[in-house]
């Protein structure tokens, strides 16, 4: 090591007073940091001439882990919106995807609620994982939500999805024959 120097504001430094030479320049990482430029190994090389002014874009950049969070909820009115007393839904597999390329993915808690932790700043796609039996209500298709996370930042936590299943009913159309308004027995269903 021939010199060392510290960050001021704005994340300037310098080196003043070097002899000519080629040299290697690099940082010390901080913890919780990851240097993303220059790429590995994370060095940058300069050659020194005498009298000549060295360069001024010797830089080096980092990214703190970020993350976000939702719920995964049973629609019960299919409206597409997470009312009180829809209840979360355990076991569900969310997908953090970048273009088709699976990132990372998390399963549900039994209240429903997932959370991506320690993710590289960036845009992502966030999706459910389709299981059978049920139709996605929330968001509307193409049933995708976007999440741009930055360095050091919390995401947000209201990325959900919500699901209903198919239901039904029946009932018969009867001769009302003293027409009373109540099926007395035997009036005979229409067909």
């Amino acid at each position: 090591v021939i010199a060392n120097t510290t960050t001021g504001p704005g994340g300037a430094y310098s080196f003043a007073n070097v002899a000519p030479g080629s040299y290697t320049v690099q940082e010390i990482v901080q913890s919780g940091w990851t240097q993303s430029y220059p790429a590995a190994p994370g060095i940058q090389s300069v050659t020194l001439v005498s009298g000549v002014a060295g360069p001024t874009d010797v830089d080096f950049g980092n990214w703190m882990p970020t993350g976000f969070s939702g719920v995964k909820f049973e629609d019960l009115n299919g409206d597409g919106i997470r009312d009180a007393g829809e209840p979360g839904l355990n076991g569900w597999t969310i997908n953090l995807t970048s273009g088709s390329i699976i990132i990372a993915n998390t399963t549900t808690g039994s209240d429903g609620a997932y959370s991506f932790t320690n993710i590289t700043p960036g845009s992502y796609n966030v999706a459910e994982a389709a299981q059978a039996g049920w139709n996605q209500s929330y968001p509307a298709a193409p049933g995708t939500q976007s999440v741009t996370l930055v360095s050091g930042e919390t995401g947000p936590d209201n990325i959900d999805f919500g699901n209903w299943r198919p239901t039904g009913f029946s009932g018969t159309v009867f001769e009302d024959k003293n027409g009373d308004g109540v099926r007395d027995p035997g009036e005979p269903g229409l067909e």
